[in-house]
């Protein structure tokens, strides 16, 4: 009898498992499916050392292939144990997704410096971890903030272990003293560096060593991403998938696992279009104007580190007058959000023409990163007085390949698809992925928009029309900027535009497109499919991508 209870209790412990109910039976399968995942990662780990030999630091184990692994088999398993709810709550398995590979981004990169800007993006960040307006950068800090490349960034297991060495033998050296004037008006455009700032503040508080503390602080970027779009993802009643491709791009998964505020304007401005999404969409939601303000303050303060993308907040005007409660509210919301922006604009462009001179005092004399043909006042002349011309030149910059070069080689537009190579699958230093992966997800983006629709639920006819407009608008307002502060003057090319740029308006612009008759997620069992297939592609081109341009190579 003893025999048989406790195999019944075996049975009844593995059903559970497998088809859990409660929080602590899922808590329960999910450390269980970690268990597994690190046995298969070990495993695989094992037979690479017999089929390859020992890492170049003599051991038999690698820790970044085994961690590497790891996520591969837990991700799946983590879909097998929600596979109830993906049809309707697929924001759960993304946030699986998004979390675990960012955190591996971050801590696979180690000290290293691979991304767009590190060295200015860390020495904010230490500047505002340190409550003192006097900061003292170590040796290590100083050469990082500088990005003096002192110390090599790792090609293999050994050569990492030595820079790991270096960076935190010389953090115990100080070779500057930096006085700052930190205020809460210097405060709001390094608002994106505060949680890493954070987490930098509590590791040097627990004396922790300088790469533990570095990676801690990435890791604090990637955790604030996926947390701030799972939550966005959850306001939606449809298009979660296309959210998800474009919260899911490898460029913006990029950005979120080092140091840069691009994580900081991608993620609010997805959280606040979602959150309008939705209010569009739930046609028996009611609010009040504090509660639509409360979207295109969102939107601004997510724009803080490029106020460029503020003006995306006009878009709150999609609003139905149906979703608020009472008339008064309506006018109050739509008063206050067209009515401050006017005057302000308003206001710049009277004081501008009475002082004509602080136009050019806000521009400045260029970047001198552009070369020495920068001149910001000029070029704002030349473009003053060849309208026509600099239009050409902007056609020719967004437009697939019309144009050549001085040497007859073609020039990929912004906007064709080896120009969206730089907006999708583009990973800063370490390289552009290879076409395919770009070629994959500009189908996914298409794929998305033509299905990922609920039957019930349509946006009025037209509504895409203004967001499509805004963006253009916006891609040109970027383009001229970096035209004016980063390009010859009369260049008939623009320096400086990246992709990256384009990911805030991708959601905003492409969520009110498609219609609903070619919709795949209305039905549960057909939702689930394919909501699945469509996270998994993005998770195998995430990893398949960092396992091909940065993990194979660690050994």
């Amino acid at each position: 009898m003893a025999y048989i209870g406790f195999g019944y209790h075996m049975t009844f412990s593995t059903k559970k498992l497998i088809y859990p109910e409660t929080k602590a039976e899922y808590l329960l399968s999910f450390l269980t499916a970690g268990l597994l995942a690190a046995i298969i990662a070990i495993c695989i780990d094992v037979m690479a050392y017999l089929a390859i030999g020992p890492t170049s630091v003599g051991t038999w184990y690698n820790k970044y292939w085994m961690v590497f692994f790891f996520v591969c088999v837990f991700v799946p398993l983590s879909a097998f144990i929600l596979r109830d709810s993906l049809g309707e709550k697929p924001e759960n398995l993304f946030l699986i997704i998004i979390l675990s590979v960012s955190l591996l981004f971050s801590w696979s990169t180690g000290t290293g410096q691979y991304s767009w800007d590190d060295g200015i993006h860390y020495r904010n960040v230490v500047i505002w971890s340190d409550p003192d307006n006097s900061i003292e950068f170590s040796t290590t800090e100083n050469s990082i903030a500088k990005t003096t490349r002192v110390f090599e960034d790792g090609k293999n297991i050994e050569d990492i272990y030595d820079r790991e060495f270096e960076v935190n033998y010389f953090d115990n050296d100080v070779c500057e003293v930096t006085e700052t004037n930190k205020t809460l008006l210097t405060a709001y455009n390094k608002i994106a560096y505060f949680p890493s700032a954070f987490m930098m503040f509590v590791g040097e508080s627990l004396n922790l060593p300088f790469s533990v503390t570095y990676i801690l602080a990435k890791m604090a970027i990637a955790i604030c991403y996926s947390l701030i779009t799972y939550f966005g993802m959850k306001k939606l009643l449809t298009g979660k998938m296309l959210y998800a491709v474009i919260a899911l791009l490898p460029t913006a998964v990029f950005l979120a696992s080092n140091y840069s505020y691009d994580w900081w304007v991608n993620a609010f401005i997805l959280y606040a279009f979602a959150s309008l999404a939705g209010i569009v969409q739930d046609k028996t939601r009611k609010i009040n104007a504090l509660q639509g303000l409360i979207i295109p303050l969102v939107i601004i303060i997510g724009s803080f580190p490029k106020l460029i993308y503020a003006p995306l907040a006009i878009l709150c005007i999609l609003i139905p007058k149906e979703r608020f409660k009472t008339k008064r509210d309506k006018y109050i919301f739509r008063g206050i959000l067209l009515g401050i922006p006017s005057v302000i604009v308003i206001a710049a462009c009277i004081y501008i023409y009475m002082n004509p001179a602080v136009l050019f005092s806000i521009i400045g004399s260029g970047d001198t990163r552009g070369g020495v043909d920068v001149n910001s006042p000029a070029q704002l002349e030349y473009i003053l007085n060849n309208p026509l011309s600099y239009a050409s030149t902007i056609i020719t910059f967004l437009m697939p390949p019309i144009a050549h070069d001085a040497i007859g080689n073609t020039i990929s537009g912004m906007l064709s698809p080896g120009g969206l190579k730089e907006v999708f699958t583009h990973y800063a230093y370490l390289g552009i992925l290879p076409k395919y992966y770009c070629a994959a997800i500009i189908f996914l983006l298409g794929f998305t928009i033509l299905t990922d629709k609920n039957k019930n639920i349509n946006y009025k006819r037209g509504t895409w029309i203004f967001p499509l407009l805004i963006a253009i608008m916006l891609l040109i307002a970027i383009i001229t900027a970096m035209y004016i502060s980063f390009t010859g003057v009369g260049s008939q090319e623009v320096h400086g535009v990246q992709g990256r740029y384009l990911i805030p308006l991708l959601f905003p612009t492409l969520i009110w497109m498609g219609g609903s008759r070619l919709a795949l997620s209305g039905k549960q069992s057909v939702a689930t499919n394919y909501n699945t297939i469509v996270l998994f592609v993005m998770f195998v081109l995430l990893m398949f991508s960092w396992w091909q341009m940065f993990i194979s190579f660690i050994y």
